[in-house]
């Protein structure tokens, strides 16, 4: 379910299979890896689902098939404010949605089945203002990007047209541009950062990265594969975190997440809702919300501006997989142009849990780079599948080796 981190506390949703309604839940965090519950808030036994814009909670209320408005900043007390009469039966209320954007936090974007786009100005939440309307039928909203918002065909298994309309900043938002058929089949994407992943329902291996260039056709960039695959829940120039389901990837330059055991546990479906990262201080966190747990990550931030999408073309890992029957070492092998590595070069390797097991670095020169997999008290490493990161003055490079029986 939905999980949402506001100042130093947790806003999230937890589902019993008994309630017809999500619980929501409050968690003071403000020590990360001791959170503390506190009572759930009274917003009504009729209530549906929320987002969080800023200061404001806008959530769904079924017995009105009002749109409400929550005052939040001053968690964790919850004051109303206004609502919005705009569902008119049931069914247009649980098939509607609420979308708030992260570069456009004023704005409310409410969908009306099957394709009615109103947007509000939420700015003064005591009063939200109409702006504009877009009909897309069968379309859903992906993001809004700067001036622009993009649609996507709603999944039946075929292939999906893509929409771009431009002028949303203006409130007179016009169709730029149609593309047929340019999502693949059974196909589900997101749009974080200006870039665009596609990745598929029935197979999560691969993920396909396309950069935003405004109304043109999106340019394809990269593949993720395997371990840095799966639905994409948050994009940045230091975190790339993707999920299939029940396994969770993280992919992050330097310094891979520590999990800190949650306190909040109230019970596991393993599988992943939502994610969110938050600064305190000089510290950053994961949150990740399942049905009806919570798990925390502390990050060490890389404070880097590199973009972490890369080809894996340049650094080829052999023996692959690697068995210490065959060999004691595992070679790095630059290929192509690289022959030779013309700065000082970072090997770290990572286990599937993202935590470090080895980093050492090779001065210029080197035509390989090795490693007796042997840990860092001395151990032999286990069976399994693991990750490894070349960095030099160059590039940056990543992928995945196995070492079997």
């Amino acid at each position: 379910m939905k999980g949402e981190v506001k100042d130093n506390y947790v806003i999230r949703e937890t589902w019993a299979k008994s309630s017809a309604i999500p619980d929501m839940n409050i968690w003071d965090v403000s020590s990360p890896d001791q959170p503390v519950p506190i009572d759930e808030p009274s917003l009504g036994e009729y209530r549906v689902s929320y987002n969080i814009a800023g200061n404001t909670l806008v959530l769904k209320n079924r017995e009105n098939f009002h749109i409400e408005l929550y005052d939040i900043s001053n968690l964790p007390e919850i004051e109303y404010l206004s609502h919005i009469d705009y569902y008119n039966s049931e069914y247009d209320l649980m098939s509607g949605s609420i979308n708030i954007f992260d570069d456009d936090l004023n704005s409310l974007y409410l969908k009306k089945p099957p394709g009615i786009f109103t947007c509000y100005n939420i700015s003064n939440p005591e009063e939200p203002e109409f702006l504009f309307e877009i009909i897309e039928e069968d379309y859903l909203i992906m993001n809004k990007q700067d001036d622009y918002i993009y649609f996507y065909e709603s999944y039946n298994g075929d292939e999906g047209d893509l929409k771009i309309y431009s002028g949303i900043t203006s409130n007179n938002p016009q169709l730029a541009a149609h593309y047929p058929n340019f999502f693949p089949d059974n196909y589900c994407a997101e749009i974080l950062d200006n870039k665009l992943f596609i990745s598929y329902y029935f197979d999560y291996d691969t993920t396909q990265v396309y950069n935003l260039n405004g109304t043109e056709m999106p340019e394809f960039s990269c593949n993720l594969y395997s371990d840095c695959s799966g639905r994409v829940y948050s994009y940045g120039s230091e975190y790339l975190i993707c999920s299939n389901d029940e396994v969770k990837s993280f992919f992050i330059p330097e310094n891979p997440p520590e999990y800190i055991e949650a306190n909040c546990h109230i019970g596991r479906f393993d599988f992943v809702n939502d994610v969110e990262i938050i600064q305190s201080g000089t510290e950053d966190y994961l949150y990740i919300f399942d049905q009806c747990y919570t798990e925390v990550y502390q990050i060490e931030s890389t404070n880097n501006n590199e973009d972490l999408i890369t080809e894996s073309t340049q650094i080829i890992p052999y023996p692959n997989p690697f068995s210490f029957a065959d060999t004691q070492n595992i070679s790095f092998l630059p290929a192509g142009d690289c022959r030779n590595l013309n700065s000082e070069t970072k090997l770290s390797i990572y286990n599937i849990k993202g935590q470090l097991l080895h980093n050492e670095y090779f001065q210029p020169g080197r035509n390989d780079i090795t490693w007796d997999c042997q840990q860092k008290n001395g151990n032999k490493t286990p069976l399994g599948i693991y990750l490894y990161k070349i960095e030099s003055d160059s590039y940056t490079d990543f992928g995945k080796f196995i070492i079997a029986k």
